[in-house]
């Protein structure tokens, strides 16, 4: 999967940049050796989150904070693969999932539900989903997912 990853992002000739956003609004960015893990770059910004509704309050300040945060680093970022983590981001395992299950669009629906039970967030605000299957627990499947808030994808993007 990882290898599916890197191949669409081009990644021989860019940097990897970690950006994260934690829920009391401190906005990291770091950059590392790829070759021996160290930290080569390494800045804090903040940001305002409201951790009750798991939102980002302004876009535009994200925006602006992170560009300026990669031009502290001297990082440009289309020179960049940003990877980027966001307390709005559910990730879970499902082992639910009877194995004849198997439609693409079946799977997905039925982790949404999965999603809607597991954190509030997702039941006034539809998720967006990513699977992988990972196995299978006798009749059932297992999946790995995250989800995250379609609106909160459709501003980032």
């Amino acid at each position: 999967m990882l290898s599916n990853i890197l191949s669409k992002v081009n990644s021989k000739n860019k940097e990897f940049v970690g950006v994260s956003l934690s829920q009391n609004g401190l906005l990291e960015i770091i950059q590392t050796n790829r070759i021996d893990k160290t930290v080569q770059k390494y800045t804090n910004r903040f940001v305002n989150y409201n951790p009750i509704k798991r939102e980002i309050e302004s876009y535009d300040t994200f925006r602006m904070e992170l560009e300026a945060g990669l031009e502290s680093l001297e990082l440009n970022p289309k020179d960049c693969n940003i990877i980027l983590a966001l307390p709005s981001v559910l990730f879970g395992i499902s082992s639910s999932l009877p194995s004849l299950i198997t439609e693409p669009e079946q799977i997905s629906s039925a982790l949404v539900s999965e999603a809607e039970d597991a954190a509030y967030i997702f039941k006034n605000e539809d998720p967006v989903i990513s699977w992988q299957k990972i196995g299978e627990q006798g009749e059932f499947q297992k999946i790995a997912y995250t989800a995250i808030q379609d609106s909160v994808l459709k501003e980032l993007k």
